[in-house]
């Protein structure tokens, strides 16, 4: 089940830190994670369209119903924000 998968993935996540530097990783990991959630709805829908999903800008373009131009500025304001979000955790 969707449930059980998301469960092995993490289970196989922990088992695979065995260093400082994976903890490192998966703390700054986390923190990434806890940014994407704080930023808003758009931005957050659309980095997970172009970085998760593997959607392109002209497909998320047509999704959206705006202009390729219109999309790259907002991932570019989107990351820039996610940037400022991870740096003051």
């Amino acid at each position: 089940t969707k449930k059980t998968t998301k469960y092995q993935e993490r289970t196989e996540t922990l088992e695979s830190i065995s260093s400082e530097d994976s903890i490192e990783e998966l703390v700054s990991m986390l923190s990434e994670r806890d940014a994407l959630r704080k930023l808003p709805a758009h931005y957050h829908h659309l980095l997970a369209d172009l970085y998760f999903a593997g959607l392109s800008i002209a497909e998320i373009a047509a999704k959206m119903g705006v202009s390729h131009q219109a999309v790259y500025k907002m991932k570019n304001k989107a990351l820039n924000q996610l940037r400022l979000l991870i740096n003051n955790n």
